[in-house]
C-alpha cells in the first residue's frame, strides 16, 4: 500500500488525539484534491468536532455511506480508503510527523493560492481584486503551527511585568502633552488616527511627528498618496532645517547639501518617503514596499505614516464593491493588521466633515468617510482651527479614543503650530485655559439653575 501524506493524516486522525488537537485547527478541506480523501477527512473533522473524539472504522463507513458529499459510485472507493487508513501504523516520532504535516499544509496553501491567483489574473475569478493576491501568497508562506495558546495569569507574571515596563514596546512623543495622556507613547502594533478637516494640519501633524520620531532615532516610512513625494520632503526640510517652505529655494545649493549633511551627523534615525497613485495604494503595495526597504537598504520603520487612510486602497475588495461603512473598514484592518506584522505604530489621518473642520468640540459622529475607521483605531485625536486660534498660532486637540491611557484626563489641550516650518510644539500649561467639555459646563449651567429654583421655592 502507498503511504501518502493524505493517507499518513487521516490515519493519524483517528488514532492520535495529541496530534489532533495540534494539527486539525490548520488542517482545510481543499487541501486534499482527491475528492473522496477531502470528503473522508470531512467526515472525520465532522465527528470529533461533534462527539469530541475520534472515529473509529465502523463509525467512519457507516458516516461515509449516509454522507452527501461522497455519490452511490465512489462509496466502495471510499470504504477502501477507510479500510486503509485503519491499518496504517502510527508512526513512532510524533515531532516528525507534526512537521511533515505542517509541510504539506503550507505546500498545499501555496499551491491552492497560485491557483487562485491565475483565476484572478486572467478574469475567471472576478469576486477578488488583483490587488490581493500579494495577500493570498503571504498568508500560505506564513502558515505555521504556533504551539502557543495565550497567556497564563499567574504562570506568565513575569513576562507580563516585562511587557509593562519594557520601553521597546511603546515609542514616546517628542511632546510631554502627548505621552502624558498615552503613559509614555503609543504601542507598537497599532492603528492611530489624526482627525481633521481640509486644509486643518492632519499632513502637517504628521510631518511634524516623522521629524520628532527621526530626531529620537526611530525609523519613520511616510507613504503618501495626497502629495508627490517630493512635497512632503520639502515639508520635512522646513521642520528638520527650521525654515520657512518658502525660504528653502533662497538657500545655495552647497549651502542646503551641507545643512541637510549636519543632520545627518546627528544620528537621527531614517526617513523613507513613497509615493503611491490615490485610492489605488493599499496595505499589500506597502508591505512590498517595506519588504524591498529592508532586502536593499537594511531599513525597518519603527513608525509607518499613511497620508491619508480615506484615500487608501483595500486589498481584499474593489472600490464600490461594498458601501462605505464595510469598505473603510477593510482598510483600516488591513493597515492595523500591517501594523501588527511590521512590529510598528501606524499613524494616519481620516476627514472630518464640512460643518466639522472649525468646530471646537468635534465628535465620533464627525468622521466623514466611516465611523468604522474609530471602531479598529487604537488612538485618535482631532485637531480643531479656528480665526481666533490661528491669530495665537494653536491648534486644539480632542481626544476621541485612547486604549493607552484615560480619555478623561485631558480630553482637550492645545499645541503651538508653526505652519511656515511644519511644527507642532508644546505650550506653557497657563496657555492651557478655558478647554472645559461644552457638555459639562452645560451640566453646571443646569444643575446651578435647579439649585437657584430650589432656594427660591424655600425662600418662599
Amino acid at each position: 500500500m502507498d503511504v501518502t501524506d493524505e493517507k499518513l493524516i487521516l490515519s493519524n486522525l483517528i488514532i492520535d488525539e495529541n496530534y489532533i488537537s495540534r494539527v486539525l485547527p490548520f488542517l482545510q478541506p481543499e487541501y486534499f484534491q482527491n475528492n473522496i480523501e477531502r470528503a473522508v477527512f470531512e467526515i472525520i473533522r465532522n465527528y470529533i468536532q461533534t462527539y469530541n473524539v475520534a472515529p473509529n472504522r465502523t463509525t467512519l463507513i457507516h458516516d461515509a455511506r449516509e454522507s452527501t458529499l461522497i455519490t452511490d459510485r465512489e462509496i466502495t472507493n471510499a470504504e477502501q480508503l477507510i479500510k486503509e487508513i485503519c491499518t496504517i501504523e502510527r508512526p513512532s516520532d510524533r515531532i516528525w510527523l507534526i512537521k511533515k504535516t505542517e509541510d504539506f499544509c503550507q505546500n498545499k496553501a501555496v499551491y491552492n493560492a497560485i491557483i487562485k491567483a491565475i483565476s484572478i489574473y486572467d478574469g475567471s475569478n472576478k469576486e477578488l481584486s488583483p490587488h490581493i493576491i500579494p495577500e493570498l501568497m503571504r498568508d500560505a508562506i506564513s502558515i505555521n503551527f504556533d504551539s502557543h495558546i495565550g497567556m497564563d495569569y499567574f504562570e506568565d507574571t513575569e513576562a507580563r511585568y516585562d511587557y509593562y515596563t519594557l520601553e521597546e514596546n511603546k515609542i514616546p512623543f517628542n511632546l510631554p502633552t502627548l505621552n502624558e495622556i498615552t503613559n509614555g507613547g503609543l504601542g507598537r502594533k497599532s492603528l492611530n488616527l489624526i482627525m481633521a478637516g481640509l486644509h486643518s494640519g492632519k499632513t502637517m501633524l504628521m510631518i511634524s511627528m516623522t521629524c520628532d520620531y527621526a530626531k529620537l532615532g526611530y525609523n519613520v516610512l511616510y507613504l503618501t498618496m495626497e502629495m508627490r513625494e517630493e512635497e512632503i520632503l520639502m515639508r520635512i526640510d522646513a521642520n528638520l532645517l527650521q525654515t520657512p517652505i518658502n525660504k528653502l529655494k533662497d538657500f545655495p545649493k552647497d549651502t542646503f547639501i551641507n545643512k541637510v549633511e549636519k543632520i545627518r551627523q546627528k544620528s537621527y534615525g531614517q526617513i523613507k518617503v513613497k509615493e503611491f497613485p490615490t485610492g489605488v495604494a493599499n496595505s499589500g503595495h506597502f508591505k512590498h514596499v517595506i519588504d524591498e526597504l529592508k532586502l536593499k537598504h537594511n531599513f525597518v520603520p519603527d513608525v509607518i505614516c499613511v497620508d491619508y487612510l480615506g484615500i487608501t486602497g483595500s486589498s481584499r475588495m474593489k472600490m464600490g464593491s461594498q458601501n462605505s461603512y464595510f469598505y473603510l473598514k477593510a482598510v483600516s484592518e488591513e493597515l492595523r493588521a500591517l501594523a501588527q506584522e511590521t512590529n510598528s505604530v501606524l499613524i494616519s489621518a481620516m476627514q472630518l466633515t464640512r460643518q466639522s473642520i472649525s468646530d471646537t468640540d468635534p465628535n465620533v459622529d464627525s468622521v466623514s468617510e466611516s465611523i468604522a475607521t474609530l471602531h479598529t483605531a487604537d488612538f485618535a485625536i482631532s485637531l480643531s482651527r479656528t480665526e481666533e486660534l490661528d491669530t495665537m498660532n494653536q491648534v486644539l486637540i480632542k481626544q476621541q479614543k485612547n486604549r493607552f491611557g484615560n480619555k478623561t484626563n485631558k480630553l482637550r489641550f492645545v499645541l503651538g503650530v508653526d505652519l511656515e516650518k511644519q511644527t507642532i510644539y508644546e505650550v506653557n500649561n497657563t496657555e492651557q485655559t478655558n478647554l472645559m467639555d461644552e457638555r459639562t459646563k452645560m451640566k453646571l449651567s443646569t444643575d446651578t439653575k435647579s439649585l437657584k429654583d430650589k432656594f427660591k421655592q424655600l425662600n418662599g
